[in-house]
């Protein structure tokens, strides 16, 4: 987590704050959630906050992959659906029925997954055989998170310019 958090510390405009949402009380979770505007977090319950964000906001999920084998039914996808394998980067809004791209999508947050390996977008041909039940810890793409979090910025800078 250190290096994306001082590659995210170089993107210019990008004022990055590290928190533990469950180690703080519950107001100041709330308010941490509505003042933010891009939110990268890891699969799991802090995502549980899509729907506080303010409209129109950004949520980058950092999924453990490829979900072959493993107990969590989440799906991280990098394109649109599609019959033959693809390989993209992580674009917005492609998983509108996973987890929390469903939450995203209904509270109108903009929301990515990256998963590293990527998945192979071939989405009912999966195996679905379970092999490990938890998943202590995971590799993130750093570059294509920054990426994804310029890309935010400047939507939401975007945004700003055409109130």
């Amino acid at each position: 987590m250190d290096s994306l958090a001082s590659a995210i510390d170089k993107v210019e405009g990008v004022s990055l704050m590290r928190s533990r949402l469950h180690e703080l009380p519950l107001m100041r979770q709330i308010k941490n959630v509505l003042e933010t505007e891009v939110m990268l977090a890891v699969f799991g319950a802090t995502l549980a906050w899509i729907p506080l964000m303010q409209k129109n906001s950004f949520v980058i999920e950092m999924h453990p992959g490829p979900p072959e084998g493993l107990t969590l039914w989440g799906s991280c996808w990098t394109a649109p659906p599609g019959i033959f394998p693809t390989k993209a980067l992580a674009s917005w809004d492609v998983n509108p029925r996973s987890e929390f791209g469903g939450w995203a999508r209904t509270a109108h947050v903009n929301h990515a997954c990256v998963a590293r390996p990527a998945s192979t977008n071939r989405r009912c041909l999966r195996s679905l055989r379970v092999e490990a039940f938890e998943v202590w810890s995971f590799e993130a793409d750093v570059d294509e998170i920054v990426t994804l979090v310029k890309d935010a910025n400047m939507a939401r800078r975007r945004n700003e310019k055409g109130r």
